[in-house]
């Protein structure tokens, strides 16, 4: 299904010879989007750091993003920043998922509702921010006919403990017949492999379906 959203732009500042600020030729303007599962969504990566803090000398930053570009990092990036946009087609649905990271998400079209493992949810609109601290979660969009985009900053974080048990990233096994919308307590999880060291093109598993987990469809 193709997405009915724009694609957006990514304009970047650098400087000249002389020191003025100009807008960055290096790259295009264009943000490039991509199909995943067959239109289930459409991924892009506005820009991605490799160390924090960043190394803006001679453009080192920028080579590294362009690198990125061609061997994409997994959810995270170990040691620097992930900026990624996502479009949600109607009536569809991530795996409920967690990395140890920090991720601050914004919807900038349509309405995205997040659903947390306790069975509390949240309907966010455009403009409204979600803050996941380590938490297990998953995005839905409710709608029948609108797409929705939520656009992504995400930074690791430090080892993550609670009440004496480490923390680690995850993905719950989809559930068909509960689809998310009660209470977690019986719904199997499975300890995924460190979503924060699998690489690949946008289009493999680590970051399209979770580490093998599908976007549903309602």
């Amino acid at each position: 299904m193709p997405s009915a959203l724009a694609n957006h732009a990514r304009v970047i500042t650098t400087l000249d010879e002389h020191g003025k600020s100009v807008f960055s030729t290096a790259l295009p303007e264009e943000a490039e989007r991509v199909s995943v599962q067959g239109g289930a969504a459409y991924f892009s990566l506005p820009y991605v750091t490799g160390e924090w803090p960043v190394d803006l000398n001679n453009d080192k930053d920028l080579e590294r993003y362009e690198a990125f570009l061609a061997h994409p990092p997994g959810v995270t990036q170990q040691g620097g920043t992930v900026m990624r946009t996502v479009d949600f087609p109607p009536l569809s649905l991530s795996p409920m998922h967690r990395t140890v990271s920090l991720d601050f998400g914004i919807v900038t079209a349509g309405e995205i509702e997040v659903i947390l493992d306790s069975g509390e949810t949240r309907l966010l609109r455009v403009g409204d921010i979600c803050v996941q601290r380590a938490t297990m979660h998953a995005w839905k969009n409710p709608s029948k006919t609108e797409w929705g985009r939520m656009t992504f900053i995400l930074a690791p974080a430090q080892d993550l403990e609670h009440k004496g048990h480490k923390i680690k990233d995850e993905v719950v096994e989809q559930c068909p017949r509960q689809r998310f919308m009660g209470r977690m307590d019986d719904i199997p999880v499975r300890p995924g492999p460190s979503l924060t060291n699998l690489d690949g093109r946008l289009t493999t598993r680590a970051v399209s379906s979770f580490s093998g987990h599908p976007i549903s469809h309602l």
